[in-house]
């Protein structure tokens, strides 16, 4: 007869909660709301959160070579076929030419200029290491300025393509001077290699010289 009470009271009766009572369980009458269900922000959190901190890992840094871009519309000519042996000898560092085909004269790189001689003819960059000159036509310097119009300063940040400065193709030639514009990488020797791009016709920014670094 005990074994039979027992077994009703084990049947029947509910079992008490664990530690004694507490509140109901969630959604019971009087317990607390359902958790919401998750969303999609929620269920994304952890990928967005991954991808977020990814845009601060860093690639591998750009083997590739440097460009110098042409500094003018025209035709590009090799390094041994500017009228001048100090540049078509390579004395002032590997350099193209260009014909150019009117007097605008552009910045080849993204970079600041260095330096402005009062001369007007030419004008000095630094970009990435590298030393440039950009000299328009040949003897120029003996113009003393007569026309050019310079329209940049000593270090001033320039783009590649803004303008250097201007050439008068037709006072140059009256004063018996070839009208090539040269651009020379100055410091040739702190680089594994230099070579000329193109030859033939450019466009303004068009790729004339690639410089691969040591």
């Amino acid at each position: 007869v005990v074994f039979s009470v027992f077994l009703v009271y084990c049947l029947f009766t509910p079992p008490a909660p664990l530690g004694g009572g507490g509140a109901p369980p969630p959604g019971a009458p009087g317990g607390a709301p359902p958790p919401p269900p998750p969303t999609a922000l929620d269920i994304g959190k952890e990928g967005y959160e991954m991808g977020f901190f990814d845009i601060f890992k860093k690639g591998p840094a750009s083997s590739g070579p440097l460009t110098v871009g042409a500094v003018a519309k025209g035709k590009a000519i090799p390094m041994t076929e500017i009228p001048d042996p100090a540049f078509s000898q390579g004395f002032v560092g590997f350099c193209c030419g260009i014909e150019p085909e009117d007097g605008k004269v552009y910045s080849p790189v993204d970079g600041v200029v260095s330096q402005v001689p009062d001369t007007l003819h030419a004008a000095g960059l630094e970009a990435d290491g590298m030393e440039l000159l950009v000299h328009c036509g040949v003897d120029t310097v003996d113009m003393k300025g007569q026309g050019f119009t310079m329209l940049v300063s000593e270090g001033q940040k320039v783009k590649k393509g803004d303008p250097l400065l201007t050439m008068d193709l037709d006072v140059i030639r009256a004063a018996g001077h070839p009208t090539t514009i040269i651009t020379a990488v100055t410091n040739s020797d702190d680089f594994a290699g230099v070579e000329q791009a193109v030859s033939g016709p450019v466009q303004v920014g068009d790729d004339v010289l690639k410089v691969t670094k040591k």
